[in-house]
């Protein structure tokens, strides 16, 4: 046990260097906010996002998550996928990896205004999503990653903002 447990440390730890903006990165701000979370989908591109979905196993493991991770390759995809996937999962939130085509800022928008009606807390890595209806947007900067937190959408899916969110400089609650 204390050997499976180095390795997956191992794992993340790796996967953490190897990708600074990462789906662990994601998952774990996730987590910290959406603390009971266990179901999650995670809709992506693979033709963009593949490097970064070979580790999904360590976040899997550490975050004690189910993740489902869906790959979308074409927009007109994107209400097909998420109709039937929303049917079969009950996800407990949402995490989209943006790309210039697919998840572009209209794939997104649909995907997040049609979980907001089913009450599914989304996570971006777009900080302009913010304004859409995200609860959590992680996203890197010139001067380093920032992790905003939608308030008022928390509040309307009855999410808590911990206090340690609330007084951590790594996150801005708005």
């Amino acid at each position: 046990m204390k050997k499976l447990i180095i390795i997956l440390l191992s794992l993340v730890i790796l996967f953490i260097q190897i990708y600074p903006a990462s789906v662990y990165q994601i998952l774990f701000s996730s987590k910290e906010l959406i603390p009971t979370a266990k179901n999650v989908i995670l809709f992506f591109d693979k033709t963009v996002h593949s490097s970064s979905i070979s580790l999904i196993s360590a976040a899997k493991a550490s975050l004690k998550l189910d993740i489902k991770a869906i790959s979308i390759e074409k927009f007109t995809k994107i209400a097909k996928v998420f109709n039937n996937i929303i049917k079969k999962e009950k996800p407990d939130f949402i995490v989209i990896l943006s790309d210039a085509s697919i998840f572009n800022k209209l794939g997104k928008k649909f995907i997040i205004q049609k979980s907001g009606l089913k009450k599914i807390p989304v996570i971006t890595d777009k900080k302009e999503d913010i304004g859409s209806g995200a609860v959590l947007v992680f996203s890197k900067t010139d001067s380093g990653e920032i992790k905003l937190v939608n308030s008022k959408i928390c509040s309307s899916f009855g999410i808590s903002i911990s206090d340690k969110i609330k007084n951590s400089p790594k996150y801005l609650v708005k």
